[in-house]
């Protein structure tokens, strides 16, 4: 089986998965990341980068949206150049959060897509209001509500293209159910 994987903090959640995929001589196993630290016996780790960083002057609303964006071209490029050396993975295996895998169904269409969704973004009964001491406000530059509202933007737009997600967090995976559910 060939496997990519995508995270841009080599190895993250992805350690132990792909340190066994990569012991079988079976499995052509490819980690795609921006970090150049660490290796794994059997892994082949590529880096891809950002052309730019998200721009100062961009509404503070949509800079995840645009850094999702810059991340997804990154992987897309790297994911271009395995594709012309004949590697077209079975299964990609990424972390949503930071839009690795937007584009994956766009270079690898046949490609089985499972997303990793760590946390579904909330203004409420989440992780952004959990404390009744540090309330969030309509328009905060940290966080607010309009922020988070485009923090689901990316989550959604994995959910679409993805076969199927993985979700560790009860509370966050019972929205993310009901959330596709209903879709």
């Amino acid at each position: 089986m060939k496997i990519l994987f995508l995270h841009p903090n080599f190895p993250a959640q992805f350690r132990h998965l792909a340190s066994v995929l990569g012991q079988d001589k079976q499995n052509t196993v490819v980690f795609a990341t921006n970090r150049r630290e660490g290796n794994i016996l059997g892994v082949n780790k590529v880096i891809y980068e950002k052309s730019r960083a998200v721009r100062p002057e961009t509404h503070h609303y949509v800079r995840p949206l645009e850094s999702a964006v810059l991340e997804a071209q990154g992987v897309y490029r790297v994911a271009q150049k395995l594709r012309d050396q004949g590697f077209y993975p079975d299964v990609v295996y990424g972390h949503s959060g930071w839009g690795p895998t937007l584009f994956m169904k766009d270079i690898f269409p046949k490609t089985t897509l499972i997303c990793y969704f760590e946390w579904f973004y909330n203004a409420y009964g989440s992780d952004a209001s959990f404390a009744p001491s540090d309330p969030i406000y309509a328009d905060d530059e940290f966080i607010d509500l309009f922020n988070l509202t485009f923090l689901l933007i990316t989550g959604y737009f994995h959910l679409m293209g993805c076969l199927c997600g993985h979700h560790i967090h009860r509370p966050s995976r019972e929205v993310f159910v009901l959330m596709f559910l209903t879709m």
